[in-house]
């Protein structure tokens, strides 16, 4: 196995080379031991679908952050604006302009651009209702220029551990003592403890330490973790036997798109994440306390 994976007694990988591991040892083998390869074809698939969308993310937070603005004061119309510029000039980076190939993927290019401007709008939303904000985008550690060392562990026999990856964005709170990560998804996702401690969901944890160890370098005073959430980008269909009214419809996509993961059992802290209990899955009762169903 020291032969077989690693180089100069160092083994590295991302976080999602570990979960595969520990979910099929086997499939690791031939991933990266035999190194085996699906065939490229020339199809826009959901890896191109994530890194677009993540791609679009990163530049408006970027451009935002550049010009000294928060989300919250981005009306709905520049929102738009800004994301229909920002998908015209990322999307011919995608395999050789496939997304302009066609009139096929030319729709299926405007329907991208639809789910941008949706997960901006929820994420403006919620900048005006939580006092954590953006402040990192796509922040590497263990690999790529500008990134911060990678999370290391000593093995036995001499040999090295380290992690590396992109943490999608890491959100200040405002009275400078917490972060937050956030880790967008085109897909489903979730967190359980059960699968953390198998090693089988172990992305959002590391993504947290890394967060850790980057704003040790750069903040003054040292800050906790207040959470770790998932963000869906995606624009998901709801499946009823009757016809909503709009309220219903909003109320039922807004619980499709509510952010699963972890935050402290902080009341203050929860309030500070999301103040109006429309965003992450943590309710309180009536006399104030946490509802813990």
């Amino acid at each position: 196995a020291r032969r077989l994976y690693t180089k100069n007694r160092r083994l590295q990988g991302s976080v999602t080379r570990f979960e595969r591991f520990q979910g099929c040892p086997f499939s690791h083998f031939a991933q990266y031991g035999l190194r085996l390869k699906e065939r490229r074809i020339y199809q826009f698939q959901a890896l191109d679908r994530g890194n677009l969308l993540h791609d679009v993310l990163r530049a408006f937070g970027e451009e935002l952050k550049a010009a000294g603005r928060s989300w919250r004061e981005v009306t709905a119309e520049e929102a738009a604006a800004i994301c229909a510029r920002l998908v015209k000039e990322l999307a011919p980076r995608l395999q050789n302009e496939i997304l302009l190939s066609s009139a096929q993927y030319k729709d299926f290019l405007q329907r991208l651009q639809v789910t941008a401007q949706s997960s901006i709008r929820r994420m403006i939303a919620m900048d005006m209702v939580s006092r954590f904000h953006p402040a990192v985008f796509e922040r590497s550690f263990g690999h790529g220029p500008g990134a911060i060392p990678p999370l290391t562990y000593e093995l036995a026999g001499d040999c090295r551990l380290e992690i590396m990856g992109t943490i999608d964005r890491i959100d200040l709170a405002e009275n400078g003592q917490y972060f937050l990560i956030i880790d967008y998804k085109t897909g489903n996702a979730y967190i359980n403890l059960l699968e953390v401690y198998y090693g089988l969901r172990l992305q959002l944890l590391t993504y947290l330490l890394a967060a850790r160890n980057l704003l040790a370098r750069s903040e003054a005073e040292p800050m906790l973790p207040a959470g770790m959430l998932y963000c869906f980008l995606k624009h998901p269909m709801i499946s009823v036997n009757h016809r909503p009214d709009a309220k219903e419809a909003r109320e039922r996509l807004e619980k499709e798109l509510t952010m699963p993961g972890w935050v402290l059992a902080d009341e203050a802290v929860i309030q500070a994440v999301d103040s109006s209990g429309v965003f992450i899955p943590i309710t309180f009762k009536k006399d104030g306390e946490l509802d813990k169903r």
